[in-house]
C-alpha cells in the first residue's frame, strides 16, 4: 500500500509544510494561527489561479457560516506577517471576486514510499468477512437508535433549544509569572484592555464577559471547563507574563470550554514600547479564531496601535490599576498616576477619562 505522498511548498524566502502545519523561512518559523495557515495553503496550492471568495471560505471553514470579513481578516494577518517579513508581496486581492497568489511556487514532491504486504489466507479472509457482516449490522443499529433519539428529541418542545449565533468569551485575567509583584499593575492592565478590545469588536456576534466577573478568578484552580459552564462562556482566553533578561514573554491561548480543545496559542517577546502593539495583535488574533464576522473597520480598529508616549500609557496603567481598588488612598494615588499621564502626554485621551473617573468615584 502506498502512503500519502508528502508535498512541501517553497516560495521567496518561504518553506510551507502542510503535513507538519509549519511556515518557516530559513531554519524560523512564522507564527501563524490554524485559519491563517490553512487560507495560505489554499492560495498557495492554487499557483496563481484566482480564489474566490466563496471557495476560500467552503474550505477553510467548511459546515460553518462566516463571513467574507472573517476571511478579509484572514488575509489581513498573512499579509502583514509575509510582507512585513521579507517586504515582498505574495497575495493580489481581485475586487468583488476573489484573492490570488502571485509569488512564484515550487513544489518538492518526495517519491511515495511503497510497503511490503503480506498474502492473507482465505481461512482469515473468511473470519474478516464475518466480522464485518457483524460490525456492519452493529453500526446501522446504532444509527437507527441515534435517529430514533434525536427525532424525540426535536419533537419535544420542551427539550428543543433555538441555537444562539453569540458566541461568548472569557478573558482570564493573565497570570504573572515573572515572580515580581510590582507587575501586577501591567498584568491586571493588559487583561482589561483586551477585554474592552474584544467586547467591541462586534457585540451581536461575540459577547465578552465582564471584567468584574472575569477578575473573580484571579489565582483560580479551577478548570477550563468548569469556568466555561459557570460564566456560560464557548471560549476562554488564557495567558501569562514572564520576564528574562529584560525582555517579556507573553504567552496566550484560546480554548474552547466544551472540550478543553486548544484552538490556538501564540508568544509574544516584547518590551514596555510594545505593550499596545501586543493588545492589538492579541485582539486580532483571537477573533480570526472565534467565526464573528468581523467588518473591515473593526479589523483596521483592533490592529491598530495608537500613538501615545510609552511612559505615558505605563503611568496609565499604574493608575488604573489603583483606581480598580476604589478605596481612598488608591484613588488618591490612581490620580496621580493619571496626571502623570496626561503631563507626558497632552494628547492622551485615556489619561484624561481616567481623572475623569477618579472625580466622580471620590
Amino acid at each position: 500500500m502506498s502512503q500519502p505522498v508528502h508535498r512541501l511548498y517553497e516560495f521567496g524566502p518561504y518553506r510551507l509544510d502542510p503535513a507538519q502545519q509549519l511556515l518557516c523561512a530559513g531554519e524560523r518559523r512564522i507564527p501563524l494561527t490554524p485559519k491563517a495557515f490553512q487560507t495560505l495553503l489554499v492560495l498557495v496550492k492554487a499557483q496563481g489561479r484566482v480564489v474566490a471568495k466563496d471557495e476560500l471560505l467552503q474550505k477553510v471553514w467548511p459546515d460553518t457560516f462566516v463571513e467574507e470579513a472573517t476571511l478579509a481578516q484572514n488575509v489581513f494577518t498573512l499579509r502583514k506577517q509575509l510582507e512585513n517579513d521579507s517586504g515582498a508581496i505574495y497575495i493580489e486581492t481581485i475586487p468583488k471576486i476573489g484573492y490570488r497568489f502571485v509569488a512564484p511556487v515550487r513544489i518538492e514532491e518526495p517519491t511515495a514510499r511503497q510497503e511490503l504486504t503480506t498474502p492473507i489466507s482465505p481461512s482469515i479472509q473468511d473470519k474478516s468477512r464475518t466480522w464485518s457482516r457483524r460490525l456492519g449490522l452493529l453500526g446501522t443499529m446504532f444509527l437507527i437508535a441515534a435517529i430514533a433519539f434525536l427525532l424525540n428529541r426535536l419533537g419535544n418542545p420542551k427539550i428543543r433549544t433555538k441555537p444562539s449565533l453569540r458566541i461568548m468569551l472569557v478573558v482570564l485575567p493573565v497570570q504573572n509569572l515573572t515572580g515580581n509583584a510590582a507587575q501586577e499593575y501591567l498584568v491586571d492592565g493588559i487583561t482589561e484592555e483586551v477585554i474592552a478590545n474584544l467586547g467591541s469588536a462586534n457585540p451581536p456576534r461575540l459577547g465578552v464577559i465582564a471584567r468584574t466577573s472575569s477578575m473573580a478568578y484571579k489565582d483560580t484552580k479551577k478548570t477550563v471547563q468548569d469556568i466555561g459552564k459557570e460564566l456560560h462562556a464557548d471560549y476562554v482566553l488564557e495567558s501569562s507574563l514572564r520576564e528574562s533578561s529584560g525582555q517579556m514573554r507573553f504567552t496566550a491561548q484560546l480554548i474552547r470550554a466544551q472540550d478543553q480543545t486548544h484552538v490556538w496559542a501564540h508568544s509574544y517577546d516584547y518590551t514596555l514600547k510594545d505593550v499596545l502593539s501586543l493588545q492589538g495583535d492579541l485582539a486580532s488574533a483571537v477573533a480570526a479564531e472565534i467565526p464573528i464576522g468581523l467588518a473591515p473597520e473593526s479589523l483596521a480598529r483592533l490592529s491598530s496601535v495608537p500613538a501615545v508616549q510609552p511612559q505615558a500609557y505605563d503611568a496609565y496603567l499604574r493608575g488604573r490599576f489603583f483606581w480598580n481598588k476604589r478605596t481612598a488612598p488608591a484613588l488618591t494615588t490612581a490620580r496621580t498616576y493619571f496626571q502623570q499621564a496626561t503631563e507626558i502626554d497632552p494628547n492622551f485621551a485615556l489619561g484624561y477619562a481616567g481623572l475623569s473617573d477618579c472625580y466622580q468615584v471620590m
